[in-house]
């Protein structure tokens, strides 16, 4: 056992630790009771064996719902204990503008979508981002804002990829060899110390999907009787959309992930029903019943949901003004809704 001072080290696991590894057992220990009842794999023997089906669609909704009924709201509870927002002023405090933080989390997003990247890494590396700008002891001037973004796309690759970019195609492809593969390294390992490798984290993204998953699941009967399906996706991408849009403003960060990712449902549900002119009167009735329940359900009071919305739909109807410092957002807008 090592010794530090002639004591020994503690070694012990923090609680809260301990409390999401019994989680994580409980929930494999599910999953495994779960396949064997399914005879998906034989357990006596070290032979693989056939599979004697394959799961339809309704078994993996079916298992789905009852893993989201055993540990919803374990692991919800869990992602509210990991929400977070920021200080007005986290950015003033350095030596660069608000305008040069929407031009490289813009550049972010032109990056992760020409590489194919999942949704959920131009969130995480917004937040590596702007967590490292607020925990910073040092003054950040615009020169060094493009290393920073480079490096938090290289963190949020690995944590969110499946196939991460490498520091080779990070080096050669992203920054144009402008830094060498040890200055991208150093200054990865630099912004991990600052945010105190804290990588575990949500955003509004993830909010974002688990309700309206969570409003999927909970209603899929409802669903496979109607077409109520097709707009439930397109609340779903104009919802990630105005998500990206709020990265990019300043002014958004304050507010918590959760209560931004509510306020952006309600402001899709709004640009949705303007937009749609064949969405029928029972599609819009069981959406709008369902964003009262969300609203109802939410901790947020009325008056903070109602200033967010506002600010959200103040920022959509102004997307011009985002054009010629934003073009990514703005290519994306072209794409899902012209």
């Amino acid at each position: 056992m090592p010794k530090q001072n002639g004591k020994r080290k503690n070694h012990s696991v923090p609680k809260n630790k301990k409390a999401n590894e019994e989680i994580v057992k409980k929930f494999l220990k599910e999953l495994i009771r779960y396949i064997k009842n399914q005879n998906i794999i034989n357990f006596q023997s070290k032979n693989k064996k056939k599979l004697n089906y394959e799961p339809s669609v309704t078994d993996i909704i079916e298992n789905n719902s009852k893993l989201n009924q055993y540990y919803g709201p374990e692991i919800y509870a869990y992602s509210l204990s990991l929400d977070r927002n920021f200080p007005y002023d986290f950015v003033r405090k350095h030596s660069f503008n608000s305008i040069m933080r929407i031009t490289m989390i813009d550049w972010m997003l032109h990056i992760f979508n020409s590489y194919n990247s999942e949704p959920s890494s131009f969130f995480s590396a917004v937040h590596y981002f702007d967590t490292y700008i607020k925990n910073s002891r040092y003054n950040i001037y615009d020169e060094d804002i493009h290393l920073i973004g480079i490096s938090c796309i290289f963190i949020a690759s690995k944590m969110e990829d499946i196939i991460p970019l490498h520091l080779n195609q990070v080096t050669e492809k992203i920054a144009h060899n402008k830094f060498k593969p040890r200055t991208i390294s150093n200054k990865e390992r630099e912004i991990l110390t600052t945010i105190n490798w804290d990588l575990v984290i949500v955003n509004t993204y993830n909010f974002i999907r688990t309700y309206i998953y969570d409003f999927y699941i909970n209603n899929i009967k409802i669903f496979e009787k109607s077409n109520i399906k097709n707009y439930i996706k397109k609340l779903e991408y104009i919802s990630i959309y105005l998500a990206r849009m709020v990265c990019l403003e300043e002014k958004f960060c304050i507010f918590p992930y959760s209560l931004k990712a509510v306020c952006i449902i309600v402001a899709a549900f709004d640009i949705l029903c303007a937009n749609s002119k064949n969405i029928s009167e029972e599609s819009e009735f069981i959406l709008k019943k369902w964003i009262l329940c969300l609203l109802k359900s939410s901790s947020y009071s009325i008056n903070i949901i109602r200033e967010l919305y506002h600010k959200i739909i103040y920022s959509y109807q102004n997307l011009y003004k985002l054009n010629e410092i934003a073009p990514a957002l703005n290519h994306i807008y072209k794409l899902e809704f012209d």
